[in-house]
């Protein structure tokens, strides 16, 4: 750019003063010497014009490769708010443990996850209401989730050993944890995150209880609140797959003896922030007082779909 205005310059000063390189003044005429000093005027002129547009051209150029090459803007991570929400997701469960209402027999509950897809259907029909959803808010390393299952079920199951009986049971759980969470290790494709909340249980029970021609109705209501700590994961696999997981533990005899909740997914993430996950978790609790007892695990394949914000 600077060549060309100097050369721009230094050739007009020339046709001006002194003519162009090699050519006399003093053979031309009066009328000669000014088409002469005309045409050089033009053509440093031209040369001047010449030299904007290639300094033009060149700076356009420039913008165009700054603009195509520049890295997007990016809001640090530190700054950022993320809503991450699973409105409903879909777990099966089986249960398996024992359950006793107040002044009546501890019951034996055992039904499969084989036993339900079997009797799909039947367990269906049995199904009075049901809801399970769950979500995040987070700002960097800090994070605040949730959780509830509710469900309203009912069946029938045998109990006794030498003297055999049956007992139809229904049942309410209410299941919520509410939790803080920290980020304490992340690299470019995995974080783990620290993990400590509370959890609210409540759980109706209703048992129709037959022994030969005897027979007992026992209900009762129960609800309470424990601790949970725990920590949870996530891997990337690829540019869309990962991995992630949770344990949490709780109760530590504050009312419930013990908690324990363990869950492991694979999941795929779209480009608009969705993913589909699926996997297996494992609910289990043991809570007791008086005569009342609820000591059941919950277990079963999920799956689940996840909007970001």
């Amino acid at each position: 750019m600077a060549y060309s205005f100097l050369w721009a310059a230094l050739f007009g000063y020339l046709a001006t003063r002194r003519g162009l390189p090699g050519q006399s003044l003093s053979a031309v005429d009066l009328r000669g010497r000014f088409r002469m000093r005309f045409a050089r005027i033009l053509i440093a002129g031209l040369t001047f014009l010449s030299s904007i547009f290639t300094v033009g051209v060149n700076g356009a150029f420039a913008a165009g490769e700054a603009s195509v090459w520049e890295p997007p803007v990016r809001i640090p991570a530190e700054r950022e708010w993320i809503l991450a929400v699973d409105p409903f997701y879909g777990w099966l469960p089986g249960f398996n443990g024992n359950v006793q209402v107040f002044g009546g027999s501890r019951v034996n509950v055992d039904v499969s996850v084989t036993d339900i897809l079997e009797r799909l259907g039947t367990y269906v029909d049995l199904l009075d209401g049901l809801y399970m959803g769950s979500g995040e808010l987070r700002h960097g390393r800090y994070g605040l989730q949730w959780d509830l299952v509710y469900m309203n079920v009912s069946g029938s199951t045998e109990f006794g050993n030498r003297i055999k009986g049956a007992a139809d049971i229904g049942f309410k759980l209410t299941m919520g944890t509410l939790a803080g969470n920290y980020r304490f290790y992340e690299t470019s494709s995995s974080h783990v995150d620290a993990i400590a909340g509370l959890r609210v249980t409540e759980v109706g029970l209703d048992i129709v209880a037959t022994l030969g021609p005897l027979g007992a109705t026992r209900s009762g209501e129960a609800a309470w609140l424990d601790p949970v700590v725990g920590i949870k994961g996530r891997h990337q696999l690829g540019e869309n797959w990962y991995v992630k997981g949770s344990a949490l533990y709780g109760g530590f005899g504050v009312s419930s003896k013990r908690i324990y909740d363990l869950s492991a997914f694979v999941g795929h993430e779209w480009v608009n922030g969705a993913e589909l996950y699926g996997g297996w978790r494992l609910s289990s609790t043991e809570y007791k007082k008086g005569a009342f007892t609820w000591d059941i695990d919950l277990s079963g394949p999920m799956v689940g779909l996840t909007f970001k914000f």
